[in-house]
């Protein structure tokens, strides 16, 4: 995902805003699953996907890893 440089819509950052002060603490040692989240995450800061589909994405993902590991 690239971006144009085009003003970002606000309902767009009031989103993160509102993500952002409503997330508690949270720490990760895990590349791999960092790696995943920020890809994922993207998509929804650029407005290409709702937070309902990332979450959906990130747990698949996530699992999915999680279970090779296995």
């Amino acid at each position: 995902v690239t971006y144009d440089g085009s003003p970002i819509n606000q309902d767009i950052i009031d989103n993160y805003i509102t993500l952002v002060n409503s997330g508690s603490s949270y720490y990760s040692m895990d590349y791999m699953i960092n790696t995943i989240v920020k890809e994922e995450m993207q998509g929804y800061f650029c407005g290409q996907k709702n937070l309902d589909d990332v979450i959906g994405i990130l747990n698949s993902r996530v699992g999915i890893m999680v279970a090779e590991r296995k």
